[in-house]
């Protein structure tokens, strides 16, 4: 059986403070102010890193389930947007509610959420208006005949290549 590594400790805001206190103000080395603390020498070095970098003390907040996120008052936000306005986007209701609820979300949970007021989406085609106009045309029918034309000289090209091959192993 293969061994697993250490578990991830999380360490509490409480403790990042104290640890980037004890590095900055009182002078300890991170070797020492982690073992006051009681964590993980590497882990210590990552938070006083990041404090560096960033001056970031506390942790990032992790986004929830879907769940936690598409409350029955968002849902009934998203719903208020679609009856008043059928023709939005995807974005533009992201839009809308961060603007008007201070609501931020993401494209697929907004997608997700659609899907349980049982809303369909429609993905428009990209230029639809130009399929169609004759100049187009005439670009595909350029290109598929430019195509043919050469699928016809490779073949023909290997035809000679396996006539020629035959002739020589039928003269050796």
């Amino acid at each position: 059986m293969k061994k697993r590594g250490k578990q991830y400790n999380n360490i509490s805001n409480e403790k990042r403070v104290q640890l980037i206190n004890l590095c900055t103000d009182q002078s300890l080395t991170i070797k020492e102010a982690a073992t006051l603390i009681g964590i993980n020498y590497k882990t210590a070095w990552t938070i006083i890193n990041s404090y560096h970098k960033s001056s970031k003390v506390q942790k990032l907040v992790k986004s929830g389930s879907q769940i936690q996120k598409l409350t029955t008052d968002i849902l009934l936000q998203v719903d208020e947007i679609i009856s008043t306005e059928p023709q939005s986007t995807l974005r533009q209701i992201k839009c809308k509610l961060q603007h008007s609820n201070n609501i931020c979300m993401s494209l697929t949970t907004l997608h997700n959420s659609l899907q349980k007021l049982m809303i369909t989406v429609k993905k428009p085609h990209r230029e639809l208006q130009k399929v169609n106009v004759q100049i187009y045309i005439e670009k595909r029918k350029l290109y598929s005949t430019t195509v043919y034309d050469l699928r016809k000289i490779f073949k023909m090209d290997l035809k000679l290549q396996f006539s020629l091959m035959n002739r020589r192993l039928h003269c050796i």
